[in-house]
């Protein structure tokens, strides 16, 4: 499958459990800590400004965003794992609509973890990497907010990234991501491509 020159459109959000679709196309999920620059890299990997709304806020994705790529492909925002201020209702609910939609989907054709390049791995990060080993799910890192480090720490948390996760065999591979960054290594779309 052919995945250049993307095309993306929002399809639906999802707020409760109850309204998750049924898989229809092959699918990838964007996860990743609060605020860790999810919805950013999206509209980055879609060449849009404003497809997925970003805030400076922790916990601004809220329910479950569905978007179509090239009308063969559902790429999917999930809300943020970690640090977000919302209440425990709130929590409560986003933990039920991310464990019925994980559970329902018995087979994912890839996972997209965005880290904060500031932050490195972080313990919840490092769970959902083992739940992608244990799913048998390839996943693809990105490492956001590059433009915040100077040039020596990117490649020194690069590096460190890489050593940390090279002993899994569903790691397919790594990318930077900042408000400056020009354009993707065409990496990440092959790693869409290989995986559908």
């Amino acid at each position: 499958m052919r995945l250049r020159n993307i095309k993306a459109e929002y399809i639906k959000s999802v707020y409760l459990s109850d309204d998750i679709p049924k898989k229809t196309l092959p699918e990838f999920v964007i996860c990743g800590r609060s605020n860790s620059g999810k919805s950013t890299f999206l509209n980055k990997i879609c060449n849009r400004k404003k497809l997925a709304f970003s805030s400076k806020k922790p916990g601004r994705t809220n329910q479950i965003n569905f978007y179509l790529i090239n009308n063969q492909v559902h790429i999917i925002d999930v809300p943020g794992y970690g640090f977000a201020k919302v209440g425990k209702k709130e929590k409560n609910r986003w933990i039920d609509l991310l464990n019925k939609f994980f559970l329902d989907r018995d087979f994912l054709n890839g996972i997209i973890i965005t880290i904060d390049s500031r932050r490195g791995l972080m313990q919840s990060d490092k769970e959902l990497i083992e739940f992608t080993k244990n799913k048998n799910t390839a996943f693809y890192v990105v490492l956001t907010k590059i433009d915040k480090l100077k040039r020596n720490e990117i490649m020194k948390i690069t590096k460190k990234v890489e050593a940390d996760l090279e002993k899994y065999s569903n790691f397919s591979g790594i990318e930077l991501s900042g408000i400056n960054t020009k354009s993707l290594d065409l990496k990440i779309i092959k790693f869409l491509e290989d995986n559908c």
